[in-house]
């Protein structure tokens, strides 16, 4: 199915300078970052008639962000889901409950702030709504964090 709609996609992105497919195996994400603001809400339409079909016999689900559409399999599975089974992975190797840290800016990483409430969750840039318990401003922070917890040099 995604293989499928990768080569819709594919034409759609040829017809709008600045759009890009991002293939992440599992999901796609199509960026319009970079594509003319005047010709987002013509891009939006014909991307919803391209999925049209997948959405409506349930094979898809669309995942808005910031200026990224991300078409997932309709399954129950999530950033969270899979944050919370590595988490009890880990546990099962180590005979302890590790301290889980998440960092995200963006919608789809929601999931993940709810499922790992228990540990650290950090949302980059100011949401009001957001589940995680920390923020950060900004992607510079995040590396001024890591480099104070000695995670990254």
């Amino acid at each position: 199915t995604l293989s499928g709609i990768h080569k819709k996609l594919q034409e759609l992105k040829f017809k709008f300078n600045g759009a890009m497919i991002q293939d992440k195996k599992i999901t796609l994400a199509f960026h319009y970052r970079l594509v003319e603001k005047s010709q987002v809400p013509t891009l939006k339409s014909l991307f919803d008639k391209t999925l049209k079909d997948y959405k409506n016999n349930k094979l898809v689900s669309v995942i808005t962000g910031k200026k990224i559409w991300e078409i997932c399999p309709n399954v129950d599975w999530n950033k969270g889901y899979f944050g919370k089974m590595v988490a009890d992975e880990m546990s099962k190797i180590t005979k302890s409950h590790p301290l889980t840290l998440f960092i995200g800016d963006d919608k789809t990483d929601e999931d993940a702030f709810k499922k790992l409430a228990d540990g650290i969750t950090i949302r980059v840039g100011k949401h009001n709504k957001s589940k995680a318990k920390y923020f950060l401003k900004n992607p510079r922070d995040v590396v001024k964090f890591l480099r104070w917890l000695n995670i990254i040099l």
